[in-house]
């Protein structure tokens, strides 16, 4: 018993006497333990404490969205898949609105108020009781909106809603991420939560209610899982009791929004069954009525044209018979004048012959003289008696011959007139084969007339049934048109799209999963070189104090104490500085390093009101204890056994220094000649004492490490934003457009947007969110994508990983290097990507670096070519001669009165 007391007042006495080396240890190892099991402990506590906040407020476990809306079937059918627990159907969408108190665009995501989902904090006002009310983001707690009233508005309309109160949402826990608007194609500003009926006449389009034609559609439902609410959301075993029923429910819901595709389709095809028969039959009575009438019109037609040609083959024989008759009528007119002449000459030469008898006066001889004379005997010499009757007789005789000429002459003249008179006859023949002949080409003319009037009223017949042939066509276009229209209307119902939403989709969930993981990560870390350190410095204060108390150590040992309870007092001393200092820290970091981070978290980067549940891992306590306890304890025991291998003689002497001996820098005579005297014996002590060397360094380099990592950490994040703003992105400020506008639109636009006081240069771009996949990731990444305008232009910029600036070509696209790395592809790699309804397999010509999000970068010719029509533009960025904040306000109201800029946006 008395040597137990000695033994106890040597211990007591030795801790009295190192209360100060005691006091190292202890606060070494607290401050230790207290850092790691503080940060061990934090994600723990950060995801039950976010754990607690979601399920307080019921947060859905899965959201489901589709193009095409969802009825209360759908619901139903929800509601019976096992493992669901509660369905609510809801709407969404994304709208705009301009601030009554600062005059400032905001962009907006519209929600219905829940009644079984996602509770609300209302930090000021109240809840909304009536339509035509509205909840606003805590974000605009500055703005005054209470009692105020905002019109949201999107492309199906607006409408005006009261602001009753700010609240907080479970879905936007992040005080950074809203998400992308569509309408305006910017990032989220806040949310909004209205009544069901206001929300619907936004987010359920006009042609959608037409389409489905469904008393109550919804856009987007919600869905609980019937698990075990002691079940972590941030666990494993939740995620592997709640995949198959996402499954299930994702695969049911798609073969329905499939089936109501179809659905939809057979309706409309049905709805067209009598009307395309309708217009088949039309067309066909049409064909045929028009094939009828057509060879009715050319049977017609050959009639006319066979008579024609009958009527032609008459006026031939007639015109040849005139011509004979004419040819003979010109013979009997030459002959006839002829004879005329014949006649006129015989006529005169009877009229000059004298009509009576010839006789010569008595007494009177004749002229025997003269020509034709009779010649008289020239022997006998008649008397006057004699020449009398001579002369009568020459007269009688010549009366006699006048007379034979007279009469020859009219029997001549008689021959001709009768062959006149014959003559006249065939004339008369032919003037009557004329007359004939006349009356044969009246009655061909008459009808040949009567084949053109029978031609016309074919031909009017042909036009008049033709218009109506025609009417009748246009008629049956129109219906053909139609249908072609409802067709088209047809094939342009979009395939259903079903976006399943679970929690791990969540920005602000993910978000904070990501930070506690990322605090995880650094706990399994950062705090192991503190304790590296805490180690070093317990090892080196432990090793120090044995070798000091070694006279102390040889003592006992001579007094009879056997190794065992020499090494007990180490023992003893180690655990009553470490074990104490452990719990002490467990207890404090766990509290105070868990609660300070999780108060940094939800205070500068998260708008959330949850409470903290300080949670504890259970590995961590037996894991502190086993680094901070069992490793100072296991080195004091090597340090002090090597010892007690002495006799307790040598024990109690001083232990002799080490041998000096000469160290390798000395054989280096140029630089060994050069030290001074203290650098030498500093030299040799390293090398002399190089456990304690190599502990120094150890320990310096653990601080060291410490220091240059929280810098590094501080340094890396804080270079984001002026790499992305201020190397990658140049510009100042975007300006998003109500509607998008063509390439020359936009050019108007910038260069209005440029003739403005502080605007130094403008781009347009159009920018929208879409889905890529690749070969190597199966699974959407959801990205953005801008269309630049130029390519060439002083606001964006492209570089590799050397800083090499990349140009913008029309052959592929540039995508952000986060963007390759989580799709797993490179140059020249191939990935695909969604734009509207349609997908596009895209070829990456290069990747860039960029600090914010994920971008693919596209030129306008590549876009056009892609998609097979030219972009339209919705944003313009800007950049400002003088980049002032205070101007900034002031050049916003000068950009929004122009109308077709719905929201300024400024980098700052």
């Amino acid at each position: 018993m008395k040597k137990r007391k000695a033994y106890q007042l040597v211990f007591l006495r030795g801790l009295k006497k190192t209360k100060s080396r005691f006091l190292s240890i202890f606060l070494i190892v607290f401050i230790g333990t207290s850092l790691f099991a503080g940060l061990r402990n934090t994600p723990i506590t950060m995801q039950n404490s976010m754990d607690d906040y979601f399920k307080s407020h019921c947060f859905a476990d899965l959201t489901l969205i589709s193009t095409l809306g969802f009825t209360e079937d759908d619901l139903s059918t929800v509601a019976n898949i096992e493992g669901v627990k509660t369905v609510e159907g809801a709407y969404r969408t994304d709208v705009s609105f301009a601030s009554p108190n600062i005059n400032k665009e905001y962009s907006a995501i519209l929600h219905s108020k829940n009644d079984d989902f996602h509770d609300l904090d209302i930090l000021r006002g109240r809840n909304i009781e009536n339509d035509g009310e509205c909840l606003v983001d805590s974000r605009l707690v500055d703005d005054d909106l209470l009692g105020k009233t905002i019109t949201v508005k999107n492309g199906s309309g607006e409408v005006s809603l009261e602001v009753v109160g700010i609240v907080n949402d479970s879905r936007y826990i992040s005080d950074i991420l809203r998400g992308i608007n569509t309408y305006t194609q910017a990032s989220n500003d806040v949310f909004i939560i209205a009544s069901e009926s206001d929300v619907k006449a936004l987010s359920i389009p006009q042609e959608l209610t037409d389409l489905r034609s469904d008393e109550m559609l919804y856009n987007e439902i919600l869905v609980a899982y019937d698990i075990d609410p002691s079940i972590s959301l941030y666990s494993q075993e939740y995620e592997d009791q709640t995949k198959m029923i996402q499954t299930n429910i994702s695969d049911t819901m798609q073969d329905r929004v499939d089936q109501t595709k179809e659905n939809l389709v057979q309706s409309f095809e049905e709805e067209l069954v009598e009307p395309r028969q309708q217009y088949e039959d039309g067309l066909a009575e049409y064909n045929k009525n028009k094939a009828e009438f057509t060879t009715m019109v050319n049977d017609a037609k050959i009639q006319l044209l066979e008579g024609k040609i009958e009527i032609v083959n008459h006026k031939k024989e007639i015109l040849e018979a005139q011509s004979t008759l004419n040819n003979q009528t010109v013979m009997l007119s030459d002959e006839m004048a002829g004879l005329n002449a014949e006649i006129e000459q015989y006529q005169n030469q009877i009229n000059a012959i004298p009509e009576a008898d010839i006789s010569l006066p008595e007494g009177t001889l004749p002229d025997t003289g003269g020509e034709g004379s009779s010649s008289l005997p020239e022997t006998t010499i008649p008397t006057e008696g004699d020449l009398q009757q001579g002369a009568n007789a020459i007269v009688d005789q010549i009366n006699q011959e006048v007379n034979s000429i007279l009469n020859e002459m009219k029997s001549q003249v008689n021959a001709i007139s009768e062959e006149l008179q014959t003559a006249l006859n065939g004339l008369q023949t032919l003037l009557d084969a004329n007359i004939q002949l006349n009356n044969a080409s009246y009655e061909l003319e008459k009808a040949s007339l009567e084949v053109e009037q029978k031609e016309a009223e074919l031909e009017n017949l042909e036009i008049e049934t033709n218009q109506q042939l025609e009417e009748a066509y246009a008629q049956l276009e129109d219906a053909r048109i139609q249908l072609e229209e409802i067709e088209s209307q047809i094939d342009a119902i979009p395939d259903g799209m079903l976006y399943a939403l679970g929690k791990d989709q969540n920005a602000g969930y993910v978000s904070f999963e990501s930070d506690s993981q990322a605090m995880d990560s650094l706990s399994q870390i950062f705090p192991l070189m503190f304790f590296l350190v805490a180690a070093l410095v317990s090892l080196t204060t432990m090793t120090r104090m044995v070798e000091e108390q070694r006279q102390q150590s040889g003592t006992l040992r001579a007094l009879g104490y056997s190794k065992k309870d020499v090494m007990m007092f180490y023992v003893y001393y180690v655990l009553l500085a470490t074990f104490f200092a452990s719990m002490l820290g467990i207890i404090f970091g766990t509290f105070f390093f868990t609660n300070l981070v999780y108060y940094l978290y939800t205070s500068l980067m998260y708008c959330v009101n949850a409470p903290i549940r300080v949670s504890m891992t259970a590995h961590i306590i037996p894991l502190t204890l086993f680094v901070s306890v069992f490793v100072i304890l296991s080195v004091t025991l090597i340090v002090i056994y090597q010892e007690l291998n002495s006799r307790p003689a040598e024990l109690m002497r001083p232990k002799p220094p080490k041998l000096g001996k000469r160290v390798l820098l000395e054989r280096i005579n140029f630089i060994w000649k050069r030290l001074s005297f203290n650098q030498k014996v500093t030299m040799r002590n390293i090398f002399r004492y190089k456990k304690r060397f190599f502990m120094s360094v150890a320990g310096i380099a653990g601080c060291s490490a410490l220091i240059v990592t929280g810098f590094g950490l501080k340094n890396s994040v804080a270079q984001i934003i002026p790499l992305q703003f201020s190397e990658v992105w140049t510009y100042d400020g975007s300006a998003t457009l109500d509607e998008s506008v063509s390439y020359d639109e936009m050019n108007t636009l910038v260069q209005n947007i440029e003739s403005k006081a502080n605007i130094h240069e403008a781009l347009g771009i159009y920018e929208s969110a879409t889905n890529a996949t690749s070969t190597e990731r199966a699974e959407a990444l959801s990205v953005s994508y801008r269309v630049i305008s130029e390519r060439y232009n002083p606001m964006i910029h492209y570089y590799d990983h050397n800083k090499n600036e990349l140009s913008l070509d029309d052959e592929g696209v540039i995508i952000s290097q986060k963007t390759a790395e989580l799709l797993g592809v490179g140059v020249d790699d191939t990935i695909t990507i969604t734009i509207g309804s349609n997908s596009y397999d895209v070829m990456i010509s290069n990747i860039c670096e960029n600090y914010y999000s994920h971008y693919i970068y596209m030129s306008r010719i590549f876009y056009e070519n892609l998609v097979g029509e030219a972009p339209e533009f919705n944003q313009i960025l800007f950049t400002m001669k003088d980049d002032d904040a205070s101007m900034e306000e002031s050049l916003s109201n000068i950009l929004r009165e122009n109308s077709n800029i719905v929201s300024v946006t400024f980098v700052s």
